[in-house]
């Protein structure tokens, strides 16, 4: 009979222990695939993080060397397997330290928006300013070139009052001659009638 019933005790305990071993590669394998996508998908979210990238994907081609190596030497299965535990922990750390750098690098990034959203507003602000002084620098223009001409307009009149003034001054003069003549000559008629 073919059934494993009449099989020795030796080939069931090694038949059982084959089995143990390949359960084992299987729970190996499929931690290494997880640990394998989870780092590839970390990668496609943080490209940021070049270094720590490339030595995710060394840990894992790592890996897969040895997930071969343990398909080919059934023995050192459990070396291995050890092996992929410190390794999964290591992508693990690296996993978390990824995370840790993303979490940075995006409250790096919000802090550097909200500088720019505060320069922005700086720039619109002093714009806004630039405009006001402009507008008053060409009142201040408009009035002065208004008060040039009104200066130019009183220099024209203060000319005009002048000349008026030295011929008032003139006449003046010509009035006091003519004034210190007619009491000249009523002084001399005055002495002529006392006599």
């Amino acid at each position: 009979m073919s059934d494993t019933t009449s099989l020795p005790d030796p080939v069931r305990k090694t038949s059982a222990a084959a089995i143990v071993i390949a359960a084992l590669c299987i729970i190996v394998v499929a931690g290494l695939i997880f640990h394998g996508i989870k780092v590839r998908d970390l990668n496609a979210q943080i490209t940021e993080s070049g270094a720590q990238a490339a030595q995710a994907k060394s840990d894992t081609s790592a890996l897969q060397s040895q997930l071969e190596s343990s398909k080919v030497n059934v023995a050192q299965l459990q070396k291995q397997l050890g092996d992929a535990k410190t390794a999964s922990g290591a992508l693990q750390l690296q996993l978390n330290e990824a995370k840790a750098g993303a979490t940075n690098t995006e409250a790096q990034l919000t802090a550097a928006k909200a500088e720019v959203a505060q320069l922005q507003k700086q720039l619109d602000d002093a714009k806004v300013l630039s405009d006001q002084l402009r507008t008053q620098a060409d009142q201040a223009t408009a009035e002065s070139a208004q008060v040039q001409r009104q200066l130019e307009a009183a220099h024209s009149t203060t000319a005009q009052i002048q000349a008026k003034l030295d011929d008032a001054n003139a006449s003046i003069k010509d009035l006091q001659a003519r004034l210190d003549d007619a009491q000249m000559q009523i002084a001399q008629l005055q002495r002529a009638k006392k006599r």
